[in-house]
């Protein structure tokens, strides 16, 4: 009987610390997804030009992206952006690519995302997000000097070439995509 007491107290415990878990869960739930869908509002916005009206999510076509959006200015299209993850150090990381209707990288923003903070979050920054712009792709990582870059080569950011690939995995996905299924439409 003495054996079982402990353990019977454990059961009780671990039983409320998961009721209690899932309260909070239900409770918080909501509050995130409407979190997210603000953040992911303000990043459309950031990531395309100024005078863009509007956002229209689109149907996918498949499933190598998570979601697509095209970018309205008077009614026409005048870029995508396209919602990718791929896999970081320590998870997936969210990537944003605006695509103009030549296929070319006009922004990438970076979504949610658990890499090291300091290290890996460095992938937020306008000098590494900056190296896509204006190219067409498949982008490449490398990890020499910038004075032996050639187009489509991404520099590393150093000691985490696993989030700099991740974040290019990204990008490339979200080109693959337009490549596959946006250039006709577009015209290229």
């Amino acid at each position: 009987m003495q054996s079982i007491k402990p353990s019977l107290v454990l059961f009780v415990i671990t039983l409320a610390c998961g009721f209690l878990l899932a309260s909070v869960n239900m409770l918080t739930g909501p509050r995130i997804l409407i979190q997210e869908e603000i953040m992911l509002k303000n990043a459309l916005n950031e990531i395309l030009y100024p005078t863009v009206a509007e956002f229209e999510e689109i149907e996918l076509l498949d499933d190598t992206i998570i979601s697509l959006y095209a970018a309205l200015y008077d009614g026409e299209v005048v870029a995508y952006v396209i919602h990718s993850a791929a896999l970081g150090y320590s998870g997936d990381v969210n990537v944003l690519t605006g695509i103009d209707l030549t296929g070319s990288v006009i922004s990438v923003r970076i979504g949610s995302h658990a890499e090291t903070p300091g290290l890996g979050s460095r992938i937020e920054r306008e000098n590494f997000t900056g190296q896509y712009m204006g190219l067409r792709g498949p982008f490449r990582v490398v990890s020499h000097s910038q004075a032996q870059r050639v187009q489509n080569d991404i520099q590393a950011i150093a000691s985490a070439t696993i989030s700099t690939n991740a974040v290019t995995n990204g990008v490339n996905a979200a080109l693959s995509y337009f490549s596959n299924h946006l250039s006709e439409v577009s015209g290229q």
